[in-house]
């Protein structure tokens, strides 16, 4: 008789953080930038987009692989949120997500071992998710965000009994993806030297 109402309880909180979401969203909506975007050249689309392909596919198919049932997908989220049709642009997100996903890392699991009180770890990431949101209308350095980002998932995700684990996770896969990331620059250097430099 309680595993219906079990089924309910994930889906009403994932119905209320769609409203959530809707309502943040309609809430800032005349804020959010507007104006055109400028479209990449075709050259450049196409191989950014061969580049995300085979990079996600590599990490997904090692990640089915060898580390399933991990949390291994924050590889694949790095690979998302760091390669950019210029090299450069990806070269410095890369070094601010490294430098913030660890820092955050080296943070939040010695904060849930001195303070292991469930409660005030799920204050302390509900605040550093606000400031996830801020931070999308004030400028600050990515690494700043990373390291925010990073200590908000760890403490609102995970057991106080697993944060230390679910923390060295996040952050191994994350550097994983980095990985990939630099493998795959290197590997596309010469082609990208053949052709024109990037805008």
């Amino acid at each position: 008789m309680n595993d219906p109402w079990r089924a309910l309880v994930p889906a009403a909180l994932t119905a209320a953080g769609g409203f959530w979401a809707a309502l943040v969203t309609s809430a800032v909506h005349r804020r959010l930038p507007r104006g055109r975007v400028n479209p990449q050249p075709r050259i450049v689309a196409a191989r950014y987009g061969i580049d995300l392909a085979v990079l996600l596919g590599l990490t997904a198919a090692l990640a089915a692989v060898w580390f399933e049932g991990t949390t291994a997908g924050w590889a694949l989220l790095t690979i998302l949120v760091i390669v950019r049709p210029d090299l450069s642009d990806t070269r410095r997100r890369l070094g601010h997500r490294i430098l913030g996903t660890v820092a955050g890392g080296l943070v939040a699991a010695p904060l849930a071992s001195v303070v292991p009180v469930r409660p005030v770890l799920l204050l302390v990431g509900a605040v550093r998710a606000a400031l996830v949101v801020v931070f999308q209308f004030v400028t600050v350095p990515y690494a700043v965000y990373a390291f925010v980002l990073t200590l908000s998932v760890v403490l609102l995700s995970t057991p106080v009994a697993s944060v230390a684990a679910v923390d060295a996770q996040r952050v191994a896969y994350t550097l994983a993806g980095a990985l990939m990331i630099v493998i795959g620059s290197i590997v596309a250097m010469p082609l990208i030297r053949r052709r024109r430099p990037l805008p």
